[in-house]
C-alpha cells in the first residue's frame, strides 16, 4: 500500500476517482431501470458528444455507434418489409424541417433482437463533468419528452419510478461506507482533539471557565474530551460544531488542561461563542488550531517551502528530527515546549534536537542538534506581524517590512523600510485604522504619505481585494495612547517614539516587555522623544497595576522557532477488524450526512457563506492534495464526497434526483402528473439557480487557487 501518492500521479488518480463516484451513482439508476423493465438507450458518463462507445453485437467504436445502430436497423425491417409506423419534423440547424419516418419502439426491439444488438449504448463523452442514464421517456430537462412506449419510463407505476430516482443516491451512500470501510481497515491520521495555539483576541483567549473565573483562556495541550456533551473522535469535530452553531448559538467544551511542574490538572468547563473568520472564508470558529508534533516536518514538505528550508539551514536542522530538550527538560509534546517557552521570561531558550528515527529497519543517523534561539513577543490582538498591535495601550505606527513585487503597494512607489505617515487624511495610523481605511477603500486610489529616510513622499494606491500587497512592522512610534494604559498620564504627543526603559534602550516592544518584567516593583522609567518643542526626550515614571501586570502576562512568549517547521500532530484512526469498521464508516456515514444539512441550514441562516463551499475547480485541488497524503486519506476523502453527491442530489431542487422524486410524490397524491407549463417551468428555475450557484462557486474557488 502506498504511504504517499507521487504528486505527478495525484490529479489523475483523483480524478480518476471522482468520475468513479459519478459512475456508481449513475450505475444505480441504470440496474434499477434495467431490472424494471424500462428501456435504456445510453448509459454515458460526461456530457456531449461521445468520445468512445460500446454497443453488444458492435462492440467498441470511436464516437457514437447510434448511427450504424439505427442504419442497420432501418435495413433489416426494410429486407423484412416493414414499414415506419409515423413520421415526425425534425428542425434542421437553417430553421428548415424535414420530414423523419420512424419505426415503433416493437419494431425497433424485435429487429435488435434478431440481429443480436443491444439496446443500450455505454459512451464516454467528452466533457467529464457528470454523466447519466437516458430513458425513454424520461429527460431531466424536457418535461414533454413522454412516450407511449410500455416499456417507457413515463408509463411504469410509482414504485418502480420511485426506486429508479432513488437508487442513485442509495449507490452513493453504500459505496461511501465501503470507502470508509477500506480507509479505516487501513488506518487514518487524523489530528487530534488537542489546543494547538490560541488566536489572540478570540473567543477561545478570552473567555473564562465556568466556575473558575480567574481560568482565562484555552491552553496549548488542552485535551478536549467532550464538544457539546459528545466525545470528539478528533479535531474536526470541534471545528464542524463551532462552524455549524447557529446565530447566538455556543459551544461547549469540556477540558482536560494536563499538569506540569508545579501546575496542576485540571478538569474545566468553557462556553465559547463561535465568530465569522474572514481568514476561513468566513466559516465560523472560537479560534484555536490542531496541535504540533514535536518531530520537524519531512524532506517534501521544505523541499516546497523554501523558508523552511532557510530555517533548516539557519540552525543546523534536518527533515524528521525530534525535539527532546527545552532548557534542560525533557519533552515528549508541544505544549510543554510552548510552556518552556511562556515561562522563559523572553531569554534565550536552548533547545536540543535528536536525529530522525530509524525507519524500515534503517539505524538513525547523525548526532543531537543544540539551537538557541530568542523567543519573541506574541501580539495582544491577531495578525501574525513582528510586535504587539497595542503594548500596555501604547498604539504603534506601522512601516512596510515586504512590499509584495507587482502588488498595489509596489505599483504606488511603495517600498520596503517606508514608515507610514499619513493615510486619506489619517495622521500616523495605527495597523488597524491602516486596514479599515484600505478595506473601506477597494478599489478606489489612496493618497499615502510615507517616511523614507528623512524624505515623506506622496503616493497614490489602489487596494485589491481589500490588500495593497505589503507585510507591515509595527514600529517604536506611538499613533496613539488607550485611555486605560499606564502611559495615558504622559499625554504622549503623536509619533512620540519610545527609546529606553529604566535608562536601557529598546529599539522594539519585545526588549521593551523584558526591561519592564525585571522591575519587580511595577515603577519604572519611561524615556520618550517627544517630536514637539525642541525635541528633545522626556523621562517619566509609569506604574502598573494588577490589571497592566495580567495583560503583560497574557501577552505571552511566541516559540523561537516558526511552528510551521513542525508536523501537524496526528492520531491513526484504525479499524480492530471489518466489522469495526464498518461501525465506523456507518457512523461517519450518519454524521456526515448530518453535517451536510446543518451545513445547508447554515447557508440560509447566512451562518455559513457561499464562499466556504467548494465546486468541481474547489474539490479537485482538494482532492489532489489528500491523495498525495496516500490511499487510505484518498478512499477517505471519496466517502466524503460520495455522502455529499447523496444528500444534495436528494434534495427537494429542480433538475436533480430530490426534485424529480418530489414531483413524482405530488403525482402519486394527484392522481395526475403536475403540468408540462409547470414542469417546464420548474426545469428552467433548476437550470437558473443551480448554473448560477456553479459559477458563484467556481469563482471562489479559481479565487482561492489564485492566492
Amino acid at each position: 500500500m502506498l504511504d504517499q501518492i507521487p504528486s505527478q500521479l495525484a490529479l489523475p488518480i483523483f480524478v480518476f476517482g471522482f468520475g468513479f463516484l459519478i459512475f456508481i451513482h449513475e450505475l444505480g439508476h441504470f440496474l434499477v431501470a434495467k431490472w424494471a423493465g424500462v428501456h435504456c438507450t445510453q448509459f454515458a458518463i460526461g456530457f456531449g458528444q461521445a468520445l468512445v462507445s460500446y454497443r453488444k453485437g458492435m462492440g467498441f467504436r470511436v464516437g457514437s455507434t447510434e448511427p450504424s445502430y439505427y442504419e442497420r436497423i432501418e435495413a433489416h425491417l426494410h429486407s423484412k418489409g416493414q414499414e415506419p409506423s409515423k413520421s415526425v419534423r425534425v428542425k434542421e440547424k437553417d430553421g428548415t424541417y424535414r420530414e423523419v419516418k420512424e419505426y415503433a419502439s416493437n419494431q425497433v426491439a424485435e429487429a435488435a433482437a434478431d440481429l443480436q444488438l443491444g439496446e443500450t449504448e455505454y459512451r464516454l463523452n467528452w466533457v467529464p463533468l457528470g454523466g447519466y442514464v437516458k430513458m425513454v421517456g424520461q429527460e431531466d430537462l424536457d418535461p414533454t419528452a413522454t412516450s407511449d412506449d410500455p416499456r417507457a419510463f413515463n408509463q411504469q407505476p410509482f414504485w418502480p419510478r420511485a426506486a429508479i430516482i432513488s437508487a442513485g443516491v442509495t449507490m452513493n451512500a453504500i459505496f461511501a461506507v465501503l470507502f470508509f470501510i477500506c480507509a479505516f481497515m487501513a488506518g487514518v491520521e487524523f489530528p487530534p482533539a488537542i489546543i494547538g495555539n490560541v488566536i489572540p483576541n478570540s473567543a477561545a483567549a478570552t473567555t473564562a471557565a465556568e466556575s473558575h473565573p480567574d481560568e482565562v483562556g484555552l491552553r496549548t495541550g488542552d485535551r478536549v474530551t467532550k464538544v457539546n456533551g459528545k466525545a470528539p473522535n478528533d479535531f474536526t469535530d470541534l471545528q464542524i460544531a463551532a462552524a455549524l452553531a447557529g446565530p447566538g448559538e455556543t459551544v461547549d467544551l469540556e477540558i482536560e488542561r494536563p499538569g506540569i511542574d508545579d501546575r496542576m490538572a485540571q478538569q474545566l468547563h468553557f462556553v465559547l461563542m463561535p465568530v465569522s473568520n474572514e481568514k476561513m472564508d468566513g466559516i465560523r470558529g472560537i479560534g484555536v488550531t490542531p496541535a504540533n508534533d514535536i518531530q520537524l516536518v519531512n524532506t517534501q514538505t521544505a523541499q516546497h517551502n523554501p523558508p523552511i528550508a532557510d530555517e533548516y539551514k539557519k540552525y543546523g536542522l534536518s527533515p524528521n528530527m525530534i525535539l527532546s530538550k527545552v532548557n534542560g527538560h525533557p519533552v515528549t509534546a508541544y505544549w510543554q515546549y510552548k510552556h518552556y517557552v511562556d515561562t522563559s521570561k523572553g531569554q534565550p531558550i536552548e533547545m536540543v534536537f535528536d536525529p530522525a528515527p530509524a525507519t524500515d529497519g534503517e539505524p538513525s543517523v547523525g548526532a543531537p542538534v543544540t539551537v538557541s534561539a530568542t523567543p519573541p513577543t506574541t501580539e495582544m490582538m491577531g495578525g501574525v506581524n513582528k510586535v504587539p498591535l497595542n503594548f500596555l495601550g501604547l498604539v504603534p505606527t506601522v512601516r512596510a517590512d515586504a512590499v509584495l513585487e507587482d502588488g498595489p503597494a509596489a505599483r504606488g512607489g511603495m517600498v520596503d523600510g517606508d514608515v507610514i505617515v499619513q493615510v486619506e487624511g489619517t495622521r500616523f495610523p495605527s495597523y488597524e485604522q491602516l486596514v479599515d481605511v484600505i478595506r473601506a477603500n477597494d478599489g478606489m486610489p489612496l493618497s499615502v504619505i510615507v517616511k523614507r529616510g528623512e524624505e515623506e513622499k506622496t503616493l497614490k494606491i489602489t487596494p485589491r481585494e481589500k490588500l495593497i500587497g505589503v507585510a507591515l512592522e509595527r514600529t517604536m512610534n506611538i499613533s496613539g495612547v488607550l485611555d486605560k494604559s499606564p502611559f495615558a498620564g504622559l499625554n504622549l504627543a503623536q509619533n512620540s517614539t519610545l527609546k529606553a526603559i529604566n535608562g536601557t534602550a529598546v529599539d522594539n516592544f519585545r526588549d521593551a516587555r523584558v526591561a519592564i518584567e525585571a522591575d519587580t516593583d511595577g515603577v519604572f522609567d519611561a524615556t520618550f522623544h517627544v517630536p514637539v518643542g525642541d525635541g528633545s526626550d522626556e523621562t517619566d515614571a509609569v506604574t502598573l497595576d494588577d490589571s497592566h501586570r495580567a495583560a503583560l502576562a497574557n501577552l505571552g512568549w511566541a516559540e523561537p522557532l516558526p511552528g510551521s517547521l513542525f508536523r501537524q500532530l496526528q492520531q491513526p484512526v484504525k479499524a480492530d477488524n471489518v466489522l469495526h469498521a464498518t461501525k465506523i464508516g456507518l457512523e461517519k456515514t450518519r454524521d456526515f450526512i448530518a453535517q451536510t444539512y446543518l451545513t445547508l441550514a447554515g447557508l440560509f441562516q447566512r451562518t455559513i457563506p457561499v464562499k466556504a463551499l467548494r465546486g468541481p475547480v474547489g474539490i479537485t485541488h482538494v482532492g489532489t492534495q489528500v491523495t498525495e497524503r496516500g490511499l487510505p486519506w484518498l478512499m477517505y476523502f471519496l466517502g466524503l464526497i460520495s455522502i455529499n453527491l447523496a444528500v444534495i442530489n436528494f434534495l427537494p431542487l429542480p433538475i436533480v434526483d430530490g426534485g424529480l422524486f418530489l414531483l413524482l410524490c405530488i403525482e402519486k397524491l394527484r392522481g395526475r402528473p403536475v403540468s408540462v407549463q409547470v414542469q417546464q417551468a420548474i426545469t428552467l428555475a433548476g437550470i437558473v439557480l443551480l448554473g448560477t450557484l456553479f459559477l458563484v462557486i467556481t469563482f471562489y474557488d479559481i479565487q482561492r487557487l489564485a492566492g
